[in-house]
């Protein structure tokens, strides 16, 4: 009996999951935006970024840091020709230091907002196209970047909603599983999708140059 009772003991324990004891994880956060404005614009582009400075969470949770907010335009904004592109370029630069350790790590999210008007035959314009492009927004996936400091996985994800016009920036600490880097092979899926998009954009700047000539 006591032998029976010590093999179930040591079979319990080992197929129990340990209890983590492990309190918050302490961080400090620093977010830096650049914007550089399209002419004509493609419409506003509000960043807000509120979360900053030294911050707590638990392993496994995650934090909104901020969002991008691409509004529509009033109407089409250069009307001299028959259709036209406009663009403003956008850049976030997120810091995390772990606060046990002092490693850190710059998550940089660069990206676009875009938007494309197009003459009708009967003079009215339609809007094309308006899009928040960040990582593989082309195949409708969040861009992600991760950094080990500690021997903790720090995780920033970008999620776009909103038919692309709103962007929202989540920071995880040793996140679920699920939440990974692309890989590679994404990410040349992404790039042939992506050649429509450059070969539409092409011809239309061609067309912008024939109007004006």
């Amino acid at each position: 009996m006591r032998l029976r009772f010590s093999i179930l003991t040591t079979f319990v324990l080992i197929g129990t999951p340990a209890i983590s004891t492990a309190g918050p994880i302490d961080f400090n956060l620093e977010v830096t935006t650049t914007v550089t404005p399209g002419n004509p614009t493609p419409g506003a582009v509000d960043l807000t970024f509120n979360q900053h400075g030294n911050l707590s969470l638990p392993s496994g949770g995650n934090l909104e840091v901020g969002n991008i907010h691409y509004l529509f335009p009033e109407g089409p904004q250069d009307t001299s020709g028959t259709s036209y592109d406009a663009t403003t370029t956008f850049s976030v630069k997120v810091k995390v230091t772990d606060t046990a350790s002092g490693q850190n790590t710059t998550f940089q999210v660069d990206g676009a907002a875009r938007d494309e008007w197009t003459k009708r035959f009967d003079g009215s314009w339609i809007n094309d196209y308006h899009n928040l492009e960040i990582g593989q927004f082309w195949l409708n996936m969040p861009f992600t970047q991760s950094a080990t400091l500690d021997g903790k996985d720090y995780v920033l994800q970008v999620t776009t909603y909103e038919g692309g016009t709103l962007a929202d920036f989540e920071l995880y600490i040793d996140p679920p599983h699920g939440i990974t880097t692309p890989e590679p092979a994404s990410a040349l899926l992404g790039a042939i999708a992506l050649l429509p998009i450059g070969l539409r954009v092409m011809r239309q700047r061609i067309g912008q140059q024939r109007n004006k000539a």
